[in-house]
């Protein structure tokens, strides 16, 4: 069976067979035809999973096991959250909550706490939003899933400006059987992602001729995969491009308070502040805990509209989604503090990500390797181009059978639907510096180049500085 056109999947590794790129049935007991579709889209994320599953780092019990460099999960504050943690009072949750089923679309409690985190950290000066208007979900990508249902019919389109997060094609297309379209955004001149209504029109455009239909637009912002992100400016012209064209924009700002390279002169504005302008019937905007939070194991995520049509709907299916009792309960612990939060969370967060970020960007630029600008998030997007053998993207898989012969897992540009072959996102959010500085050592060996000479904290440079290099393209 072969992928659907609009997704670019390399099959590799053949030795982990587990993968579905091109699934071909082994029973005779035939699945759905939709569960097959499913299927085809394959899964490099899985892929990468089980390499690292069954060969996983360890410093002392199997050193030369697999470094994963690819999984958006931050472990650097891991003890202040432990400590927050075991500061939770259990004793006040209350288990009768265990011998019945959750309130659709979550506990009232837990949507008013979520409505005044949201109203503290992220709409600031605006007006409060309604906690009826929250719907809870098991993770954003459990919120990706249910928007993808209420909003589309299977074939329908959504518009995903590029490079994107690599999973957008599962998330949205796994069981809904809706399809991403990628809206290549790179602006080769400046070397900087660009959002521009006239490439949304003239893919719109092409889209028609084929006879398919258009009927979303997502923005993630702060971005994945590159780091960087949007001004309101770039944002509202695509969401009245498609309002006119009668599709719904979904705002994911997952990434929201983990920004910690903010830009002085543009600082970041979240997307609310644009609410009272937009069509109101037409936006979506997600959140949740595990990037902000540092938590993607408790799975919570948040969907906020004031289509009262969408929140009906998404209530309807919440039972397959919505976040169990315990869950709420920890969540409301977490974000009714706000002074843990503000003062001791946040603050050492960022600070600690600007400096993983700047050491990964350093050490890269040092050996050559340019990076895009990194404002926020867990990685950065770094150039490989000029060690491809030649300027495809099977080359660019090629290079990926190197790092990961050498034990490093990263996430190759292509499953991103990066325009240019060669770029590779890489997460720095380990919480053993050691082990960063050594799957970069890898990426350097399996390049065939000398890694920089580090200082014993593996920040400061001593020799192998490259001049020249900057951090952007």
């Amino acid at each position: 069976m072969l992928l659907p056109a609009n997704i670019r999947f390399v099959e590799a590794m053949d030795s982990y067979p587990h993968h579905h790129a091109g699934f071909i049935p082994t029973s005779s007991a035939r699945i759905s035809d939709r569960a097959m579709k499913g299927l085809s889209l394959g899964g490099c994320s899985e892929r990468r999973n089980e390499i690292y599953a069954e060969n996983p780092y360890h410093k002392e019990n199997n050193p030369q096991g697999f470094i994963k460099l690819s999984s958006a999960d931050n472990k650097l504050c891991r003890e202040i959250y432990s400590e927050k943690w075991d500061s939770i009072d259990f004793g006040k949750f209350n288990q009768e909550k265990l011998m019945g089923y959750p309130r659709l679309p979550g506990e009232k409690e837990t949507q008013a706490t979520v409505a005044g985190f949201i109203y503290r950290f992220i709409r600031k000066d605006l007006p409060p939003i309604n906690p009826d208007h929250i719907v809870l979900t098991s993770g954003v990508t459990s919120a990706f899933d249910a928007l993808a249902h209420v909003l589309l019919n299977p074939g329908e389109v959504i518009f995903a400006p590029a490079p994107y997060y690599y999973r957008f094609p599962n998330d949205f297309g796994d069981r809904s059987l809706a399809s991403v379209e990628a809206i290549d955004c790179i602006n080769e001149e400046s070397g900087t992602v660009e959002l521009d209504v006239n490439r949304f029109q003239s893919a719109y455009e092409r889209l028609l001729e084929t006879g398919r239909r258009a009927k979303v637009v997502i923005i993630t912002n702060p971005r994945n995969p590159d780091g960087g992100y949007h001004s309101l400016e770039e944002i509202k012209p695509i969401a009245e491009w498609a309002f006119r064209h009668n599709m719904f924009v979904i705002f994911n700002e997952i990434y929201q308070l983990s920004i910690y390279n903010e830009d002085k002169e543009a600082p970041f504005q979240s997307v609310h502040r644009l609410f009272s302008d937009l069509d109101s019937e037409r936006f979506v905007w997600l959140w949740g805990t595990a990037k902000d939070l540092c938590i993607p194991g408790l799975r919570f995520g948040v969907i906020y509209t004031e289509n009262a049509d969408i929140r009906a709907a998404l209530t309807k299916i919440a039972m397959f989604q919505v976040p169990n009792a315990l869950t709420q309960f920890v969540v409301r612990r977490m974000l009714s503090d706000y002074e843990w939060y503000e003062k001791i969370f946040c603050p050492e967060n960022r600070k600690r990500l600007r400096k993983c970020s700047s050491f990964v960007v350093e050490y890269l630029n040092a050996v050559g390797v340019r990076c895009m600008p990194v404002r926020a998030g867990f990685f950065i997007f770094a150039d490989f181009a000029q060690f491809l053998d030649e300027p495809t993207f099977e080359a660019e898989e090629r290079l990926n059978r190197r790092f990961e012969a050498h034990r490093i897992l990263i996430v190759p540009g292509g499953t991103c639907k990066a325009s240019k072959p060669g770029w590779f996102r890489i997460v720095f959010t380990l919480r053993d510096m050691d082990e960063l500085a050594l799957g970069l050592e890898r990426i350097c060996k399996a390049l065939e180049i000398q890694p920089p000479a580090l200082d014993g904290d593996f920040r400061i440079f001593i020799e192998a500085k490259s001049e020249g290099v900057a951090n952007g393209v």
